[in-house]
């Protein structure tokens, strides 16, 4: 093999090679696109009619608003006590005294739907640095806060939440 033919056959390499990464980048999934997220945390208090909580529990959260995808606004909670709800609301959380039926589901051990239909109330969303041009879709810090009856999937039970969140991504 001569020095030549070896370096022909790498060329042919490299170009196949090139080809398929263009074939890859070309094929990318329409879910790829960016949808701002919002991660931070805060607290869930005066917990009314609950098992569980008792007393005011911290929070981290995660948040994508509708607003900013075709979908739902999602708020996700995970408890230092290694649980985790995710409600789904078919609505943007925009300040309202309208309650918005969600969809609940939980991992406490494993996951469950649950069994309680969650209802959500958002009291107050603002941008925490105040800009009067500011839309969500330029907003990188909001301040949230939420009611939420049956809470946790426990009928009856309804706890107030308070969170700090900052685009992440």
């Amino acid at each position: 093999m001569t020095l030549r033919s070896l370096s022909s056959g790498l060329m042919r390499f490299a170009l196949r090679l090139a080809a398929v990464g263009l074939l890859a980048l070309s094929t990318v999934p329409a879910s790829a696109e960016y949808i701002p997220e919002y991660m931070g945390g805060g607290a869930i208090y005066q917990p009314y009619n609950c098992s569980w909580p008792t007393g005011v529990e911290m929070t981290r959260a995660r948040y994508i608003p509708s607003e900013t995808r075709d979908g739902p606004s999602q708020v996700t909670l995970m408890f230092a006590v290694a649980g985790v709800n995710l409600y789904t609301i078919r609505a943007p959380l925009s300040e309202s005294r309208t309650w918005r039926r969600a969809s609940g589901r939980s991992i406490w051990g494993e996951l469950y739907w649950m069994g309680s239909a969650p209802y959500v109330r958002v009291l107050n969303r603002d941008d925490a640095v105040v800009d009067v041009d500011a839309d969500i879709e330029t907003t990188n810090d909001i301040r949230l806060r939420l009611r939420i009856r049956n809470f946790n999937g426990q009928r009856g039970c309804s706890v107030s939440v308070a969170l700090m969140l900052h685009r992440w991504n």
